[in-house]
């Protein structure tokens, strides 16, 4: 980020668990008509999963800071980006004209479900310190989140020398679900400035948001993606960002 940027309105795409800035330049690249910043914010220092959930809102605002002034921002987020976002926007929202948010968590209600998710994230955080990188992916895509019923389905295919095992296993730990504030409250106050897209297949994000958002025009269903937006429906997910960037 040089200083050439800090005249344009800030854009960022924050990619999700197990992602790569470059999952977004493979989508948006040739189709994408605004100026916009891939973050690569695992390996920030200020930004990595070292830092727990609970401070990263905070630190994202002062990088935001250093390298944008005092701009308002719009940000897209997919999964774990969106979460992580969230946590920003909570800490500032005068920061933000836009957030966008692709197939994001508003965060668990209630004490047994956030003691369910932790468990089973620091299950899946020791899978991916000690599996095979074969197995690991296996089991991964194999979850039902990822299923979707239409023939667009792509599972993206990580190479093992492009991960740090434990960069991978601390978002896990330290920003769980179950460390996420409930966000539902937050999205409706400020409704204004969200947008939410999920898949059509993926249900029960739909049936969630649709459960407590006070506008529904503000939520966007891709045809033919499940969870996976960004991979399963690459060319209709532009055009949506597009029309409402």
């Amino acid at each position: 980020m040089g200083s050439d940027q800090i005249e344009t309105q800030p854009l960022l795409f924050l990619h999700g668990f197990w992602g790569q800035a470059s999952d977004w330049t493979s989508v948006l690249d040739r189709n994408f008509i605004k100026k916009y910043e891939a973050l690569s914010y695992t390996e920030n220092s200020l930004l990595s999963p070292e830092n727990f959930l609970s401070d990263w809102g905070s630190n994202f605002i002062n990088w935001k800071k250093q390298n944008f002034l005092n701009q308002k921002m719009i940000a897209v987020g997919y999964s774990q980006g969106g979460r992580l976002l969230l946590q920003a926007f909570n800490a500032a929202p005068e920061e933000f004209e836009k957030i966008i948010l692709i197939s994001s968590h508003p965060g668990l209600e209630n004490f047994e479900a956030k003691e369910s998710r932790l468990l089973h994230d620091r299950k899946w955080a020791q899978k991916f310190r000690t599996q095979s990188w074969e197995q690991l992916q296996s089991e991964w895509d194999s979850q039902s989140v990822f299923k979707n019923k239409s023939d667009s389905q792509i599972n993206p295919k990580r190479i093992e020398n492009q991960f740090d095992r434990e960069t991978l296993a601390l978002c896990l730990e330290n920003w769980s679900l179950a460390h996420q504030p409930n966000s539902r409250d937050l999205i409706n106050q400020y409704i204004h400035k969200f947008r939410i897209i999920l898949g059509e297949n993926d249900s029960k994000y739909i049936q969630l948001y649709q459960s407590f958002l006070k506008d529904l025009s503000i939520l966007k269903i891709e045809k033919g993606a499940a969870h996976r937006v960004p991979f399963d429906q690459p060319t209709k997910l532009v055009e949506t960002l597009n029309s409402i960037i």
